[in-house]
C-alpha cells in the first residue's frame, strides 16, 4: 500500500515538473478565468443597470442578486489569472531540459480533466460566494431600515 501512495505521489511530482502539464493548466485557467469574468460582465441586465442608476427608496432584490452574482464570479476570474499567472512565470523560470521540447499528452489530458473539475467547483463556489454576500447585504439593509 504505501509503495502504491509513494508511486502516486512521485507519478504527481513529474507531472508537476511537466512543461506541457504546467502550460496546459496555465491556459485552462486562463480559459475558466475568461468564462468567469464574462459571466460576470454580462450578468448586468440592462433592467438591473437602469434600477442602479434610478434614484428612489427601498432596495430591488432583483439587482442585489445580480450585483453577489457578479462579485463572486469577479473574484474566481480573477483568482484564475493570478494562478495562470504564476504558473506560467514558473515555467519560464524554469531552465529548459533538452526532453522539454516533446509534447506529453498523457500530462496533457491529466491537466485538462483536473481544470476542467477545477472550473466545475469553482461554479459551486461562486454560487456559494453570492449567497453569502447576498445574507451580508440583506443583514446590512436590515439595519438601515
Amino acid at each position: 500500500m504505501q509503495e502504491r501512495i509513494r508511486k502516486i505521489i512521485h507519478t504527481f511530482k513529474a507531472f508537476i515538473q511537466d512543461r506541457t502539464f504546467i502550460q496546459t493548466t496555465a491556459l485552462m485557467f486562463i480559459l475558466g478565468s475568461a468564462v468567469f469574468l464574462t459571466k460576470a460582465n454580462l450578468g448586468l441586465s440592462p433592467s438591473n443597470i437602469a434600477e442602479l442608476s434610478a434614484t428612489k427608496w427601498g432596495h430591488n432584490q432583483n439587482v442585489i442578486t445580480s450585483l453577489c452574482v457578479q462579485s463572486a464570479d469577479t473574484r474566481i476570474g480573477i483568482v484564475f489569472l493570478l494562478i495562470a499567472l504564476g504558473l506560467q512565470l514558473w515555467n519560464t523560470w524554469r531552465p529548459m531540459r533538452v526532453y522539454d521540447f516533446k509534447v506529453n499528452r498523457r500530462a496533457m489530458i491529466i491537466s485538462i480533466i483536473l481544470c476542467l473539475l477545477i472550473i466545475g467547483i469553482s461554479f459551486r463556489v461562486s454560487q456559494f460566494m453570492a449567497a453569502r454576500t447576498m445574507t451580508q447585504v440583506q443583514l446590512k439593509l436590515n439595519t438601515f431600515r
